[in-house]
């Protein structure tokens, strides 16, 4: 082997020693950024939330930082609007929209302070508003069109209703749970009643009959305003313990209705 070529694997060899130690070097400081982040993002601690704020998950090994915040931020604002009870406040319309809102993750604010309060004052103020359209919607999904079930009344709610498809089992025992996609419905029959007795909204954030329905241990209970049943084919059975609140909520919901005997 020449000089010259001896030179020029050794000049070659000596550039492939750099570039690994700095790799490693780099790789290193990396992994502990990595884990000094994910560190910070396991305060969010709800249900679900630590799997959503992984860094890298089954669905996301991008290396991309916009696609990756992207996901981050919506998971993020759906654990913050939990914790601050946002929904609680809003109808079911007013509930979906967020939920949209943040399931496309399109056009979402920075999580700042002033971003999180501005929210929650801008729906704040028309929460009587919110509150009033809530009372409409409740009343609509309480008198399904179905004449399947005689419970059912088209007209008006009654002492006892069926609603198709809001529970499904639990993943162990007995019990039961509201299923994801009819939870802010339940949550506004809970706010709709609470308001029509002139109470303050529940103490839980989901209203007492879905944490009811939830803490039973057989799909079975009562709250103050319900009386409930859980079956397997996922309808749950509601009876109204307040039939002076159903009559108001049939006047004010159904208030537009061509019900029998309304000139």
């Amino acid at each position: 082997m020449n000089t010259n070529t001896t030179l020029a694997m050794r000049k070659t060899v000596e550039e492939l020693v750099r570039e690994w130690n700095m790799a490693t070097h780099l790789l290193r400081t990396g992994l502990e950024t990595l884990t000094q982040a994910e560190a910070h993002f396991r305060a969010f601690d709800g249900p679900g939330a630590h799997y959503d704020l992984c860094l890298f998950t089954h669905h996301d090994y991008s290396m991309d930082f916009d696609r990756k915040i992207s996901r981050l931020k919506a998971a993020a604002w759906r654990y913050l609007i939990d914790r601050i009870e946002l929904k609680k406040l809003a109808s079911v319309k007013r509930a979906g929209e967020i939920d949209r809102q943040i399931a496309e993750g399109t056009d979402l604010p920075e999580i700042t302070m002033d971003n999180l309060f501005g929210w929650l004052e801008s729906l704040d103020g028309q929460a009587k508003r919110f509150l009033e359209e809530a009372i409409v919607e409740v009343f609509e999904f309480l008198r399904p069109p179905s004449r399947h079930y005689k419970t059912n009344s088209g007209f008006k709610v009654g002492k006892r209703v069926i609603l198709c498809g809001r529970v499904e089992k639990a993943w162990t025992g007995t019990k039961f749970r509201v299923s994801y996609h009819y939870e802010n419905e339940l949550r506004a029959l809970d706010n709709v009643f609470h308001m029509l007795d002139g109470q303050a909204l529940s103490a839980y954030r989901n209203g007492d009959l879905i944490n009811a329905i939830q803490d039973s241990r057989c799909g079975t209970g009562e709250t103050e305003f319900f009386r409930f049943r859980c079956y397997i084919n996922h309808n749950l059975h509601l009876e109204f313990r307040r039939m002076d609140l159903v009559q108001r909520l049939n006047e004010v919901g159904g208030s537009g209705l061509p019900m029998p005997g309304r000139d």
